[in-house]
């Protein structure tokens, strides 16, 4: 900072330029740290979502079949039973929209998972037993469910497999 005859300070031109220049070359080096927190954030909000996904989906298909009765496996992707309030009950999962439906007492289905539910990503789900990629596994009272879901933009999946029996089966 220089002052001139007249007692007025100022900056010379060079200086402005330097700060520039300064000021230029740490914004470029901050620019790519925050595009990669920007992409992490994407990544890790779809990952939550997915997993959000497939955890719901099974603990609604877990919570309706232990406590249900006449447990039926109608094909790989479809499972049928008598609810608490005596009704039949099921899920399908289509395989042309891999959305999984309950199918509340022979009603519209309802979708349980979807790009209807998931406003922020489209996740679907598919069946991951087997050659078949069968949703569900029947052996007894034992229901097996492989359930994977993926969004699709981001590729991001998420794989459950679990196993539930009738709570009355073991009340005996």
């Amino acid at each position: 900072m220089r002052k001139d005859a007249s007692g007025q300070t100022g900056f010379t031109l060079l200086e402005v330029l330097i700060c520039l220049t300064i000021t230029a070359v740490l914004l470029a080096a901050m620019i790519p740290l925050f595009a990669t927190s920007l992409a992490l954030w994407r990544t890790s909000g779809s990952q939550s979502e997915v997993q959000q996904t497939a955890r719901f989906a099974v603990d609604s298909m877990v919570r309706d079949l232990k406590y249900g009765s006449d447990i039926r496996k109608v094909d790989d992707n479809e499972i049928s039973f008598i609810d608490v309030l005596g009704r039949r009950s099921g899920y399908r999962l289509s395989t042309s929209s891999h959305i999984l439906y309950n199918l509340l007492s022979n009603d519209t289905p309802q979708p349980v998972t979807g790009s209807n539910i998931q406003t922020a990503v489209n996740v679907l789900v598919y069946g991951d037993y087997g050659s078949a990629k069968a949703l569900f596994h029947v052996q007894e009272q034992t229901v097996y469910l492989y359930l994977t879901a993926v969004d699709t933009v981001t590729g991001q999946s998420f794989t459950v497999h679990t196993a539930v029996g009738r709570i009355a089966s073991y009340l005996r």
